[in-house]
């Protein structure tokens, strides 16, 4: 069994993907919730403790709720990156731009965002939830932003691709 990766701590611009803070901590607890959904590795406390830290303690139980909706309904793939790694695969900029529109109100684009993975009914229902996960960041100052990462050429060796199971995410 794989060790959780410790929360983003440092940004550097030496990294392959330049993303802020509010990105990176989004990404971070999205990632370790899917990485360790099938172990019995208890994810959640160490997000909620990082969280706190940042006063968005309640984002983490409506980003278990998003990870369950994707490994339940998913009818296309996300590649996604183990959660220390610094790039961004494309679909994780896809999901940063869908919790962009949702922090910024905008439904309409939040869900054509998350109906790339989910039916159309699964990714209205997520739409409250990731809307009150982009308001906890906004008032904690930490915003999504728009996205322009630059990947670095090796940047697949260390994603995280999982197997379809039942419309599982992957």
């Amino acid at each position: 069994m794989k060790h959780a990766a410790p929360p983003p701590n440092k940004f550097q611009a030496d990294k392959p993907a330049q993303i802020d803070a509010g990105a990176r901590l989004f990404l971070w607890a999205f990632r370790m919730i899917a990485e360790h959904r099938h172990c019995d590795h208890p994810t959640l406390p160490m997000i909620k403790d990082c969280y706190r830290r940042f006063g968005i303690e309640a984002a983490a139980p409506l980003l278990d709720a998003l990870v369950d909706a994707f490994f339940h309904t998913a009818h296309t793939p996300i590649a996604i990156h183990s959660a220390g790694c610094p790039c961004v695969s494309d679909e994780e900029e896809f999901l940063l731009r869908a919790m962009a529109a949702a922090q910024l109100r905008d439904a309409g684009v939040a869900q054509r965002q998350f109906e790339r993975w989910l039916p159309a009914q699964a990714a209205e229902w997520v739409l409250d939830p990731i809307c009150e996960v982009g308001r906890l960041f906004r008032a904690a100052g930490l915003a999504f932003g728009p996205r322009n990462p630059v990947r670095a050429a090796t940047a697949q060796a260390d994603e995280h691709t999982w197997a379809v199971v039942s419309r599982a995410l992957h």
